[in-house]
């Protein structure tokens, strides 16, 4: 994060990274934005599911094992959920930032963050950075798509050829992946 220098961190999903990079961000004066796709912070399993059937709470093997992770919003800007189930089971569990108002529902996508973005100069460009697993449920074409005219957008994750060729040609000379 220090060498690429990002203005705003998009997490997607950060098993095998760690929520810590909030903190890392955070402390170098990145925005930083939390996307839910799973419940990652509320159950280790990430599905609230068990023997087959979804949880209508969460157990103490997931308040245990989840316990640390739950200090993470801390570091969040916003935090954004792709249902209001979802947020409101997030919510509900005390995983969101100091100001409810920054816990939100934008359904697969994110166009109610816009106002974080920081203010650059005329010639200066925003660089977003999206660290997760690449995957087409994860929305990046989406991303891609959306991308501000005065912005690039930094990639971490594993990714095939293929799929870096592809998302690449949707918005040419602004995407590059880091591995």
């Amino acid at each position: 994060l220090r060498s690429i220098r990002p203005d705003v961190l998009i997490m997607a999903n950060v098993v095998g990274v760690g929520w810590q990079v909030a903190k890392i961000a955070k402390n170098n004066d990145v925005i930083v934005i939390q996307s839910l796709h799973d419940y990652y912070y509320l159950c280790p399993r990430m599905t609230l599911y068990y023997n087959g059937n979804a949880c209508s709470k969460r157990c103490a093997g997931c308040m245990l094992l989840t316990r640390i992770r739950r200090s993470s919003p801390a570091y969040m800007d916003k935090i954004v959920a792709v249902s209001n189930f979802s947020r409101m089971r997030h919510v509900s569990s005390g995983f969101r930032t100091n100001n409810l108002a920054d816990t939100l529902t934008v359904h697969n996508g994110l166009p109610d963050v816009v106002e974080v973005l920081p203010k650059k100069s005329h010639n200066q460009m925003i660089k977003f950075g999206f660290l997760g697993r690449i995957s087409p449920e994860k929305g990046l074409d989406l991303l891609v798509r959306s991308l501000p005219h005065d912005s690039v957008l930094l990639i971490g994750g594993r990714v095939s050829p293929s799929e870096a060729e592809r998302i690449e040609a949707i918005s040419p000379g602004r995407v590059t992946f880091l591995g």
